[in-house]
């Protein structure tokens, strides 16, 4: 009796460092995020003035981002990624009709907005239930973008391309859902700023605990 009482205050140290480090912990992930940009790709243009041309835009992209973190307790922890944004572009495009009837769309200008980014943030998250939680996300982004726009002088239009890297603000919230004690699912509505473009980001991500 003595002895297994003399194991048993000895297992206690153990156990209570277990229960201390269970919510620190290393995790990976990788994520898909839709991209909308508050974008104009003829700034200084009015759209009848290209007619007879015609201009569609898309503002919106899909993207990929790949992550790295560490859990600190239950309700703090630390990120780091990198993304692949999600293209926006437009297309100034002229149409003809062929011999079978068809509209054909002949592009005469074209562009875009593509960017790579860094990220370092900080979540915190609160348990709502055993397997769900929310989050909150504070952070910086490092951006490169190519922004190509249409540009008018004279009566002559040109593609301008412009190059540029900066730091943003990154804000979010998220819910999470644990499936396992080693993966989870969440999925975030992010906001920050790339290139002088509002962007707002839904992203799904996987999470594995290291």
């Amino acid at each position: 009796m003595y002895k297994l009482l003399t194991v048993a205050m000895c297992s206690m140290p153990f156990f209570a460092h277990s229960a201390l480090n269970e919510n620190k912990f290393g995790y990976i992930g990788i994520a898909a995020q839709k991209n909308y940009y508050d974008v104009n790709f003829i700034p200084l243009i009015e759209q009848q003035e290209i007619l007879p041309l015609h201009y569609d835009y898309s503002d919106t992209g899909t993207g990929f981002r790949g992550f790295t973190g560490y859990q600190f307790n239950q309700y703090l922890a630390i990120e780091a990624g990198f993304s692949v944004l999600g293209e926006a572009e437009f297309n100034v495009y002229s149409e003809t009709t062929n011999q079978s009837g068809t509209v054909v769309k002949n592009s005469v200008y074209s562009g875009g907005l593509e960017t790579n980014a860094l990220d370092l943030r900080l979540l915190g998250t609160y348990p709502i239930t055993g397997n769900v939680f929310v989050r909150g996300h504070l952070g910086s982004v490092l951006w490169d973008s190519n922004f190509s726009f249409l540009q008018k002088f004279s009566d002559d239009y040109f593609i301008v391309d412009q190059k540029d890297s900066g730091v943003s603000l990154l804000t979010g919230l998220g819910i999470g859902y644990a499936l396992s004690s080693g993966t989870a699912l969440t999925l975030d509505y992010e906001n920050t700023k790339i290139n002088d473009s509002n962007t707002h980001n839904i992203v799904a991500s996987i999470v594995f605990k290291l």
